[in-house]
This record gives structure tokens, C-alpha cells and sequence, in this order.
């Protein structure tokens, strides 16, 4: 995934103040990926990226020797009644031990699973800190990445911390209709026309189509053709490209065995014969799909927007399979814009959690409010301009 660009700062919205309840109490638990995290997940509101797809394949195939456990945290109240559950994993960095949840540049987002929408409204952020904190684990940083502000439309009470600073990239959804045609309907008239005109003549190359795989063995092939694609891509741009390497390419793979049977994992490829033009590569957890990766051929190909065509076929798809919140995902890519996403917000807490850690944190901290500070963003590009370098996009990634 490439983050492309900087976001411009939102402010967070006021602290969930909750009512007075009942206690809260948190449990710690080790979890594998041989778990059950269909039981473990079912009564909360999650992302994609806390599905049981997503977590057991993510525990199979992403920890290495630095990990040195997995948890699943539980808080609840007196009652029993589930209020939210974060997935924990503890490695060891240069900085000390960390704990994340389960990441290492394949998640998204990194939000909690939530209770019922009544349940969490009565809780206050303090008092939900109060209980995750003695529950943790020993560990030096608490790390929580690009958490949404919602999730599934509960407010999210874990943004409401000292050190909760409104991250620089977000997220780009869009919420469909009931009715496909009442979507294309809402493009612009410029991209109905484009996506129009390159289908058209996409479709009368020789042996030319879309489709739809549910087969693992050919999702792993269109995965290589997949990662060829990109790494010609990236590589263009002076980067490096590492999603070809292990443990990436495995989660992958993983990804796809586990999902295509079950319609969580969906894959669209346009075809010109038995060469891949264009494939894609999304995954569901119930009514929400988030379209993780996509790549295209340029040359000859590229006046036919190949890109821009499977992405729409693989959205009709999933719409039509009752998906109704299509989620790009992170990076400001004018693309999404075309297809009406919108800015999703996201924030990022980071909770030093013995003395030592204190300075370090207070310095990151400080460091990503001036990142995503306007007027920090406007001295930047002053300096840029002065040294004749283009100044930072005004995205909003």
C-alpha cells in the first residue's frame, strides 16, 4: 500500500463524556491463529481488518522472531455485556517493546471492535482507559494506528486520549444505493462518459473480458502477475517494492485460500486473452468491502483505463452480492475521488507506558501535531519553493 501525500489536519471531536454505569473490567487472553475468532469477534462492530479472515490469517503467516505474543483484549461491564475488544501484539523494536495491534504494514486501519451502540455510549473514554491500562501486558508503548473516529456508526472512545494526534493519511469510502444505476447516476458526467468510452474500447481488443475468479489456484497466479505489475510500477518511481517478499506475499496468498471459498475475498481481473491487463484484489466482512490493491498495465493499454474499468466491475460485483460501503482504503489517489469517496479520518494514539518511555512518545508526539499543523505544512513549502522544490500537494492525504 503507498501513501502518497499529506493530510490536512481535522480537529477530534469532543471527549465521550459516557454517563455514570456499571463497572468496567478487562480480560487479557493469548490467542493463535488456530483460535476461534468467529466466536471472538461476533458481538462487535469491526472493520474489515478485525474480521476472523483477516486475524487468523494475519496470526498464520505475519509474526516473525521480534513478535513475542498475541492477545486479545476483552473489557466488560459488571454484567458481562461486551464493550470492546482490541487484538494485541507484543514485539520488541529499538525503541522497546511494543504493543500494536496486529499490523506490520498490511492493516488499514487499526480501530477497536465495538459493543452495542447503547453499551459504549455509557462508557466515558476515561473510564475505558482506566481498565484497558492495568490489563495490558508488560510492554514500554501502547501503539494504536489509524483508528477511524467511527466504526459502523458507534463513535470510537478510544481517540480521546492526551496523546491522540488526527494521523496525516486517511481512509476513502463510499456508501452505495440499493440500486447499482442510482450510483453510476451519482458520477460525474465526465467519468460516466469516460468509464463508457475506454469499456467500449476495451472490449473490442481481441479476446478481451472481465472476470470474477472463485478459484485459489488462479487467484494465486493472478497474485504473481499482480506483484509483477507493481513492482514494474514502483520501482519507476525510485521506491522500493518488498509486498512480493515474505511474510507479505504469503499473508496474501493466505488471504485468498481462505476467503474466496467463503466470499470474503474477491478478485477481478480484464483479460485480453489469457494476458492480465488489470487485476484487483478486495476484501468483505459482511455489508463493507475494502478494495486493498489494484494494478494495471500502461503502454498501449493505458488510454483504456484498465485500472479504472476492473475497479468499477469488481464494485458492481460486490454490490450486487449486498456489499453497500466500498472502502479504498489509505492514499489520496484521484481515482477515488472519480468514483465519489469520501475523506475518512483517521487518528493515531501512542501511550508511553512506563517512565522511560515518557520522552520518547512526548517527541513523536509533538513531531506528528507539527506534521499535520497548516501552518507548519505552509513554512514547509515556503522552504521548498525557496530551494526549487514543488511544494506539498494540497490533498487531503
Amino acid at each position: 500500500m503507498q501513501l502518497q501525500a499529506i493530510a490536512k489536519a481535522r480537529p477530534l471531536p469532543a471527549p465521550v463524556s459516557g454517563t455514570p454505569g456499571a463497572a468496567l473490567s478487562a480480560k487479557l487472553q493469548p490467542i493463535s491463529a488456530a483460535g476461534d475468532f468467529e466466536a471472538l469477534v461476533a458481538p462487535f462492530a469491526r472493520s474489515v481488518f478485525q474480521s476472523a479472515l483477516w486475524l487468523s490469517t494475519w496470526l498464520g503467516t505475519m509474526p516473525g522472531p521480534a513478535v513475542e505474543g498475541c492477545y486479545w483484549l476483552s473489557v466488560e461491564e459488571a454484567g458481562g455485556e461486551p464493550v470492546l475488544a482490541l487484538p494485541l501484539v507484543l514485539r520488541r523494536e529499538r525503541s522497546g517493546r511494543l504493543l500494536s495491534t496486529p499490523d506490520l504494514g498490511v492493516s488499514d486501519y487499526n480501530p477497536p471492535l465495538l459493543g452495542h451502540p447503547e453499551i459504549v455510549a455509557r462508557q466515558s473514554a476515561e473510564a475505558l482507559w482506566n481498565a484497558i491500562r492495568p490489563a495490558l501486558p508488560e510492554a514500554d508503548l501502547l501503539h494504536l494506528k489509524r483508528m477511524p473516529l467511527v466504526l459502523a456508526g458507534v463513535p470510537n472512545p478510544l481517540v480521546h486520549h492526551g496523546f491522540a494526534v488526527p494521523d496525516r493519511i486517511s481512509g476513502w469510502v463510499v456508501d452505495l444505493p440499493e440500486r447499482w444505476e442510482d450510483y453510476f447516476a451519482r458520477l460525474t458526467p465526465k467519468m460516466r462518459e469516460k468509464l463508457g468510452k475506454c469499456r467500449r474500447r476495451f472490449l473490442r481488443q481481441p479476446g478481451a473480458r472481465f472476470k470474477i475468479t472463485e478459484d485459489a489456484g488462479e487467484a494465486i497466479t493472478w497474485l504473481r502477475r499482480f506483484d509483477s505489475l507493481q513492482r514494474e510500477r514502483i520501482e519507476d518511481k525510485g521506491a522500493p517494492y518488498i509486498l512480493d517478499q515474505e511474510p507479505y506475499a504469503g499473508f496474501y496468498r493466505a488471504l485468498a485460500r481462505g476467503g474466496l471459498p467463503q466470499k470474503r475475498v474477491a478478485m477481478a481481473a480484464a483479460l485480453a486473452g489469457e494476458e492480465i491487463v488489470a487485476v484487483n484484489f478486495a476484501v468483505r466482512d459482511g455489508a463493507t468491502a475494502v478494495y486493498l490493491r489494484v494494478a494495471n498495465q500502461f503502454g498501449p493499454w493505458a488510454p483504456m483505463a484498465p485500472g479504472l474499468l476492473v475497479t468499477e466491475h469488481l464494485m458492481q460485483h460486490l454490490h450486487a452480492q449486498g456489499v453497500r460501503t466500498f472502502d479504498f482504503a489509505m492514499g489520496d489517489y484521484a481515482y477515488k475521488r472519480r468514483f465519489g469517496a469520501e475523506r475518512l479520518p483517521l487518528v493515531t494514539v501512542e501511550i508511553p507506558l512506563n517512565t522511560m518511555s515518557v520522552p520518547g512518545a512526548a517527541l513523536r508526539y509533538f513531531y506528528r501535531r507539527l506534521a499535520v499543523s497548516p501552518r507548519m505544512r505552509a513554512l514547509r513549502d515556503r522552504w521548498k519553493n525557496g530551494r526549487g522544490t514543488p511544494p506539498a500537494p494540497p490533498s487531503c492525504d
